[in-house]
């Protein structure tokens, strides 16, 4: 590891904008303005990239050509938020947009030399004059001969750039050693030493980073830096680093896989690269294909039925937590370790499973973020991470084997989605009014097409062996920012059907993930049918609801004047499953908080239904926890729109079936209490429940991850087809009649 700091002196100050420099558009781009209504739109075209520019900054950009600080001062406009101006200049000049004459003229005067920082410039031609030590160094823009063989640094603005990867690519082909290091002003990268058989492939670095979330985030395109983060570099701080990386290259062991990070000149750490991911695009699938086998066996080593402990998974996985190039860009605490909550909760970078329309409505959305619970501050990390790597492994990027055919053609061999999505006639027939309710997780899809060719995915039943087809749309999410090669997206699929995360779990092994993923279908049907039919039910078993977590948890919700009551909403399936209900009785609206659960045993469902609840009250402002609580209103800017309405308006007095009825009838519960995924398929087989797996796990992450698919399961969210919904109350002996679709619950389950 380099331990080691770089020293900014006093240059960095002298490379900063100066009030009296005039500033011009950069030359390399072709400006378009345009002005509507008093609104101003600029779009910046270059033969890289196009850049549209709203709002301040293209009013600033419109302006500033030709201008000083101190002249834009003067205007009006900026003269009321000077802030929001400086703040403006330094991010149009570090994306290249704008820079000062003097820049402008350096640019035009360096020859063969594309870089636009004069002083960077001569700290490079200081390095490749001589090479250092028998490695030399050049700068990313030019285009070198790699005959000499000599190992050599590469210095650029982006290591994922179309220039910095056509190096690579040379230096790859000729068999020769090289690095690389990224500048972005007093920030950097230095990649590991490439080139060699033994080494990283530029191509797993390049996809390494490209899975970070904060790229995808971006749309999955990075801007092309013309300019602008060399602008402020420090000559200081290219020296050193470019020292640095020659000494990586002298000393460096050709298999070291880590990428070193510094922040503001300082070492700030490594981060993993990771290696096994499939580049290119998987070949066509024919009728043939088999799907693979997931190995079901189980050997717990705690009584939750993992197969890995705990600190086991946190130790092997923890290198997948990185900003730079991880699976998970962070892990942060939701809820500040010294507050009364009993139960731990971290957010994990970003949830991919659901792609929202505006950062605003992911900020506020409860179901935008992967977030994990644990009663252990260790257990809540692990369960964060985990999340974040199950909906990373869900996202189509174009190397998935498929099928391209229709359900007609498949015939026998296809699950019909329709059992999957569950949608009813009259939600098809009204889904224009139903899609004016902007919740993505209550959006009605174009009614199927069974003569349609989509693509398709094979998955398997274990019960008997067999394959069979379901549509790609249906398991992969399809994002833009996803789609790392031609054909990751299925378009025409995608307006008939949306995967979700439902059914979808990781763990330390298959058949862990496996249990787990089944568990969350069997939560989420038994839930949809007592909801939607609004069934009373009976606590669950005192027995398996008084344990030492769920008493100290009831105190302590009682202390900010909150009950708590553990329903027990088992369904025919047999296999325990909880709801925990906490109101806060009393004013206009009884502000319930819910969480749900299930597990063969009894106490886990419990516990995890509790924990589940304060999970949802995590998510809420830290007022709300107190037993002054707090402005109801001002939660919408806290959660999505659908949880806020609830918490604004429902009261147990209108929803029955979240009061205990002691005279309800309850099911009974399976004999056995541990997580067998074989034992639980079993019993959805013995109910008339086929169950198909499907593995999703990524080798270059290596945590198992399974989609669980069973053709009748209910989802929670608003799906009201003809099937268990209405049949099961009335088997269960809880209805005397099925309820009609128009009578069941208008509110929608809004998790």
């Amino acid at each position: 590891m380099i331990t080691a700091s770089l020293d900014n002196h006093s240059e960095t100050a002298e490379l900063y904008p100066q009030g009296t420099e005039r500033y011009v558009r950069n030359p390399q781009f072709h400006f378009t303005q345009q002005t509507r209504e008093n609104r101003t739109t600029v779009v910046a075209s270059s033969p890289e990239t196009t850049v549209l520019l709203e709002g301040p900054e293209a009013e600033f950009i419109a302006e500033v050509d030709g201008k000083t600080l101190e002249d834009m001062m003067r205007l009006p406009r900026w003269a009321a938020d000077l802030p929001l101006m400086f703040a403006l200049a330094a991010q149009l000049q570090y994306r290249g947009l704008i820079m000062t004459e003097t820049q402008l003229s350096d640019h035009t005067t360096q020859g063969n030399i594309e870089i636009i920082d004069v002083t960077r410039a001569r700290v490079l031609k200081s390095f490749s004059a001589s090479p250092q030590d028998g490695i030399r160094v050049i700068d990313g823009h030019t285009v070198p001969s790699v005959n000499s063989g000599l190992p050599t640094v590469i210095v650029c603005e982006d290591m994922i750039s179309s220039a910095a990867e056509k190096l690579a690519r040379k230096y790859e082909a000729a068999g020769h050693l090289y690095c690389l290091v990224q500048l972005q002003g007093a920030d950097a990268l230095i990649s590991p030493v490439l080139g060699t058989s033994s080494s990283v492939p530029y191509d797993q670095l390049k996809h390494s980073l490209q899975v970070n979330a904060q790229y995808a985030l971006s749309g999955g395109k990075l801007l092309d830096n013309v300019m602008g983060a060399a602008s402020v570099t420090p000559r200081s701080v290219v020296r050193s680093l470019v020292w640095l990386a020659i000494q990586r290259m002298k000393t460096s062991d050709p298999a070291e896989n880590t990428v070193l990070r510094f922040k503001n000149g300082l070492f700030e750490g490594e981060h993993y690269v990771m290696t096994g991911a499939k580049i290119t695009k998987a070949q066509p699938l024919n009728l043939d294909a088999q799907a693979k086998k997931i190995d079901l066996s189980f050997n717990p080593v705690n009584d939750a039925g993992r197969a890995k402990s705990t600190r086991e998974t946190w130790e092997t996985y923890r290198h997948l937590v990185s900003d730079v190039t991880g699976v998970v860009s962070s892990l942060k605490r939701l809820v500040p370790e010294d507050e009364e909550l009993l139960v731990h909760v971290y957010g994990a970078g970003h949830n991919w499973a659901l792609n929202h329309g505006s950062s605003e409505e992911f900020t506020r959305s409860l179901r935008g973020r992967s977030s994990g619970k644990g009663t252990t501050d260790l257990g809540a990390r692990v369960s964060g991470l985990a999340e974040a790597i199950e909906r990373h492994s869900a996202i189509s990027d174009g190397t998935e084997a498929r099928l391209h055919t229709s359900y007609k053609d498949l015939g026998e061999h296809a699950l019909d989605p329709r059992t999957l999505t569950q949608f009813s006639q009259d939600q098809y027939e009204q889904r224009d009014v139903l899609n004016q309710v902007k919740d993505p997780y209550h959006w009605v899809p174009e009614k199927f097409d069974p003569t349609a060719e989509i693509d398709w995915m094979p998955v398997w039943r274990p019960a008997r062996d067999e394959t069979a087809w379901i549509p790609a749309a249906y398991s992969l999410f399809m994002f833009d920012h996803g789609a790392m090669l031609p054909g990751a997206k299925c378009p025409l699929g995608q307006k008939m059907m949306r995967s979700d995360s439902n059914g979808l779990a990781s763990g330390s092994t298959s058949g862990d993930a496996a249990a787990q993923a089944l568990l969350e279908l069997i939560e989420r049907d038994a839930v949809a049918i007592w909801w939607y039919n609004k069934i009373p039910r009976q606590i669950m078993a005192p027995e398996f609801t008084d344990t030492p977590f769920i008493q100290r948890t009831r105190e302590w919700l009682r202390s900010i004047g909150r009950n708590l009551e553990i329903l027990d909403i088992t369904t025919d399936i047999g296999i325990p499953v909880a709801a925990a209900v906490a109101p806060k009785p009393g004013g206009v609206s009884d502000q319930i908080i819910l969480g749900f659960g299930a597990h063969p045993n009894p106490e886990i469902a419990a516990t995890r239904a509790v924990t589940e609840a304060l999970q949802f009250m995590c998510a809420l402002p830290a007022q709300f926890r107190t037993a002054e609580g707090m402005d109801l209103d001002l939660l919408k800017i806290s959660v999505d729109d659908a949880a806020s309405y609830w918490l604004q308006n429902a009261k147990l007095a209108d929803n029955p079936h979240l009061v205990p009825d002691p005279q309800a009838l309850n099911v009974e519960h399976v004999p056995w209490k541990q997580a067998d995924p074989q034992r639980i398929i079993a019993r959805l087989e013995d109910v008339g429940l086929p169950v198909y797996l499907q593995e999703l796990t990524r080798p270059y992450i290596g945590l198992s991850v399974v989609r669980a698919l069973v053709p009748g399961l209910r989802p929670w969210w608003r799906r009201l087809a003809a099937g268990r919904l209405y049949d099961v109350p009335v088997q269960c002996g809880w209805l005397a009649q099925p309820t009609q679709e128009t009578d069941l619950n208008p509110t929608s389950m809004f998790f």
